[in-house]
């Protein structure tokens, strides 16, 4: 464990969208708008907190690890996140392009992330960024589930 370059690489660019969103909040997004429940927001902010704090001292993990497929599929991931933040952008932050789905993938802006976390676990070799994974999976998409059904 240590201070890891390369891992707060990954918290930074996975957070980078959300801070921006911060400052540019949806449009027209419904008053009544609420997750699935406490249970799932409780496992998804303990996902996220555990994620950033295991990248960011992820040093045995990340450093001197070879840039193998687990790594591409984590890029590819990060990637399709950050073209599905770009639709939000440039369609006018309307909350319903929070949760539109891309072909049949219901919620792909919770599942990406989720799987850009647990890829770079895998890339990693980490037991505890998967499970950290598991738990903000656990949270996260039943949530944002929840929230799509507003948007149908």
């Amino acid at each position: 464990m240590g201070f890891s370059i390369v891992g707060t690489m990954i918290a930074a660019v996975m957070l980078l969208p959300n801070i921006i969103y911060l400052f540019f909040p949806p449009q027209n997004i419904p008053q009544d708008i609420k997750g699935a429940g406490r249970f799932f927001a409780v496992m998804e902010h303990m996902g996220q907190i555990a994620l950033i704090v295991l990248l960011v001292v992820s040093r045995d993990s990340f450093d001197g690890r070879a840039f193998d497929v687990w790594a591409v599929l984590m890029v590819i991931c990060i990637a399709v996140y950050y073209a599905l933040w770009l639709r939000y952008f440039l369609g006018g932050r309307q909350a319903r392009l929070l949760y539109r789905p891309l072909l049949s993938l219901p919620v792909p802006m919770a599942v990406f992330p989720v799987f850009a976390f647990a890829f770079s676990g895998v890339w990693g070799n980490s037991l505890f960024l998967l499970a950290a994974s598991a738990v903000f999976a656990l949270g996260h998409i039943p949530n944002s589930l929840h929230k799509a059904k507003l948007f149908k």
